[in-house]
């Protein structure tokens, strides 16, 4: 089975990790929820988490089938640097989509003028309802997946097992392990990395959008947020790329590479052509 404790799906007690930590998004554009806002999942999550809501200091959780609008559960929690309500078991039905919304029951001010997603540390247009989507994979999804990882895993270069596993992962709609299966930050000793983690989240963006569009019946903000985010890393990679053009024309590098005599493609060179 593969396992998914250490990616964020399932948020640990807030008290046990850092208030900023607990509530990190996994997204540049949407709400800062946890899972992400539109995902499908391998279980029933054991947390919910909402990123902190300007003047609010109170909000209450509802998780209703998205097909018949009909409430399963809902709950309470306070401001703690974000909002985190902890999922009883539930008897969720796999392949059924089901939408969780969160709304302030308590403000700390009375405020005026549309509904804020989330504060200013996410971006969050278009602004909208405070909502998001998760569905549990069908069994026989759950088994060409567990099949097909133990496939992956025997054959991938362990240097990118994280960014094929992460790419796999999409191919189910699983965008939520996908992006946290991915690394974080720059890397140590590779230019190539950073621009391969970039693309891989454009490509799982992209996805995204694309199924939410043939979807047709989700609200408009999942699919612009999953636009925004995909314009949003092909422009890092873009970045990424130009930055290690830039490293390889460093004069001390190409008079190194003369003293050898060899001359063949840089790696980011090959990954431009291959990836963009």
């Amino acid at each position: 089975m593969y396992n998914v404790s250490n990616e964020g799906s399932q948020v640990k007690n807030p008290r046990s990790l850092s208030k900023a930590l607990a509530m990190q998004s996994i997204t540049q554009f949407g709400p800062g929820c946890r899972p992400m806002f539109y995902t499908a999942l391998l279980n029933q999550p054991e947390w919910l988490g909402w990123c902190p809501i300007s003047n609010v200091d109170e909000c209450t959780v509802y998780l209703e089938d998205a097909e018949i609008g009909l409430l399963v559960w809902s709950a309470t929690a306070l401001d703690n640097s974000g909002f985190q309500w902890q999922v009883p078991e539930l008897s969720l039905t796999r392949s059924r989509a089901y939408q969780w919304r969160v709304e302030p029951s308590h403000k700390k001010l009375s405020d005026a003028g549309s509904i804020e997603a989330c504060t200013n540390a996410f971006p969050t247009l278009p602004v909208t309802d405070r909502i998001a989507r998760f569905w549990l994979i069908s069994s026989d999804e759950l088994a060409r997946f567990t099949a097909g990882l133990a496939m992956l895993r025997e054959r991938a270069d362990p240097a990118f097992l994280a960014i094929a596993e992460a790419l796999y992962l999409a191919e189910f709609q699983m965008y939520h392990h996908a992006l946290s299966r991915l690394p974080v930050g720059r890397g140590k000793g590779s230019l190539a990395l950073p621009a391969l983690v970039a693309s891989a989240r454009s490509v799982i963006f992209r996805q995204m959008m694309q199924h939410i569009v043939r979807a047709n019946a989700m609200p408009p903000c999942f699919a612009e947020w999953a636009e925004l985010n995909e314009q949003y890393y092909r422009n890092q990679t873009e970045a990424r790329l130009y930055d290690g053009d830039q490293h390889n024309n460093v004069p001390e590098l190409r008079g190194e590479a003369r003293r050898h005599k060899t001359k063949r493609a840089s790696p980011i060179t090959k990954l431009r052509q291959t990836l963009i």
